[in-house]
């Protein structure tokens, strides 16, 4: 199989252009190539500080001319005073260059002057002066003393210098200090992560690189609004960001084919088991296919046992984790009720879980990130509640791809499928022609449980209007969603 590939990447509709990929970097050059993108776009904002602080610097000192000028005039003295000597007793400023070789001309896009920034940013070179107690003890002199005072003075005027720094930071890219302390921190990281594995051979996943692309994309985002420069790296690390998806569907589309040419080696027909957990399709993408409720074979059990970590396939061998405690995925819900949003992603029987009552349209949903797309064929609930009789029977399922529009999968009106029995759980499937891509799914509970119609229901008896009317008083209609487990099944795309 050929490793020269090429992608057509679409920016808009009337702008694209070609992504070849010649070979597959490994892990530590895609994490060296974002630090390099990253750390280029952290000098260049800082251009852009240290202009605002030069700017700054020189009113204060047209301030300080001012001033003279108007103490020259009040005394009257003969003659006209240059600026330099109004200025005698200030500290001089040279106004054609920066006061010092570590102005804004020195900085330079180097390994070097990156570390440098970090540590002003993260403050690493601030030192509390030594105690006075400890140099008492030791035998105080005249000599210790005038030397801890003037590391007193000099650590203090460190921390204004530090603190303009950040202040700068934070009024050129609109952000607070500790936002851009967080992120030179994370940038720091990753630099001695780099540094380390050249050393030494250490093992970063896919799902970690996946991450350093979202943060350094997040941070450019910023970096790029604020400062013209920076849309150049932003572009560079999409671009980057696009190669890397793309190495990992090849390098699946490769073993696939390795697979079904050793499976038909040994005399088999080239399918894949059935209960060997996620297929791979011919082009890159996973395929999950329902045998049972809850079995193997979903994709949050496939999240929850580290997405692929495990290329051999030996899924027995795998502790499953919650994903949504993991942040594999994210969870949520319309509002918090009995136990918590993570239960539905999670897979035990028995745990209590609802929404709020008081509120219509409640729901239950799942965010698989920025990375996957998702195009359900069949997905299974589980009810979170051992009075079945609040078991679910008015819903609609909903997809989305931003948070804000939402879509519906498939609908369900006066469903009796999912049985009034404690914690039931049921499988749906959904029609080919609703499997849009989605990156959220929600399960929206649109009609209010009507526990007194429920009972009557299920006692089969009918009331007149006084029963009823005091069946309604005891038993009123709620809006509570009770949910403690969902199970999805479909393809999986990774975008």
């Amino acid at each position: 199989m050929s490793l020269n590939r090429s992608q057509i990447i679409k920016i808009s509709n009337d702008d694209e252009y070609r992504c070849d990929f010649p070979l597959e970097l490994t892990h530590v050059d895609y994490l060296r190539r974002i630090l390099n993108h990253v750390g280029g776009a952290f000098l260049v904002a800082q251009h852009r500080v240290a202009d605002m602080l030069k700017s700054d610097m020189l009113l204060n000192c047209a301030i300080v001319i001012a001033s003279k000028e108007e103490e020259a005039e009040a005394e009257a003295s003969p003659g006209i005073m240059s600026p330099d000597e109004e200025c005698a007793d200030s500290p001089r400023v040279d106004l054609s260059r920066p006061a010092s070789p570590q102005g804004r001309h020195a900085i330079q896009l180097t390994s070097k002057s990156l570390s440098k920034l970090l540590s002003k940013l993260i403050d690493e070179q601030a030192k509390s002066p030594r105690d006075a107690n400890q140099k008492q003890r030791r035998g105080s002199t005249k000599k210790q003393d005038k030397r801890l005072k003037k590391e007193t003075k000099r650590q203090q005027a460190y921390q204004l210098k530090q603190t303009k720094l950040r202040a700068a930071w934070g009024s050129t890219i609109n952000r607070e200090p500790s936002w851009i302390v967080e992120k030179a921190i994370w940038l720091k990281f990753l630099k001695r992560l780099i540094e380390s594995t050249e050393m030494i051979y250490s093992t970063t996943t896919d799902n970690q690189i996946k991450q350093s692309f979202e943060t350094s994309i997040d941070l450019l985002i910023v970096l790029s609004e604020a400062v013209e420069g920076c849309q150049w790296y932003l572009s560079n690390v999409q671009q980057l960001r696009s190669q890397f998806i793309r190495h990992i569907k090849s390098r699946r589309e490769r073993f696939h084919a390795e697979e079904v040419e050793e499976r038909k080696s040994r005399g088999g027909t080239g399918d894949e088991d059935e209960n060997e957990g996620p297929k791979t399709n011919e082009d890159g993408s996973f395929q999950f296919n329902f045998c049972y409720d809850f079995d193997q074979n979903g994709v949050l059990y496939w999240f929850g046992t580290g997405a692929g970590a495990n290329e051999s396939k030996e899924y027995e061998k795998i502790i499953w984790e919650n994903p949504a405690i993991s942040q594999k995925i994210r969870a949520f819900r319309s509002s918090d009720g009995a136990g918590l949003a993570s239960d539905i992603c999670g897979r035990e029987r028995g745990r209590y879980s609802c929404t709020d009552y008081r509120q219509p349209r409640q729901y239950y949903g799942v965010d698989f990130g920025s990375y996957y797309r998702f195009y359900p064929s069949a997905y299974t609930l589980r009810h979170g509640s051992s009075q079945g009789i609040l078991a679910l029977r008015d819903w609609t399922v909903e997809g989305s791809q931003d948070g804000k529009k939402w879509f519906p999968v498939r609908k369900h009106r006066a469903d009796e499928e999912l049985p009034r029995l404690a914690y039931s759980t049921h499988t749906w499937k959904i029609e080919k022609q609703m499997q849009r891509k989605c990156r959220m799914i929600r399960i929206v509970q649109t009609r209010p449980v009507d526990v007194a119609q429920r009972l009557n229901d299920a006692s089969g008896k009918q009331n007149n209007a006084e029963e009823a009317e005091d069946g309604n008083k005891k038993h009123p209609r709620h809006h509570a969603l009770f949910l403690s487990g969902m199970e999805l099944y479909g393809k999986l795309v990774e975008v």
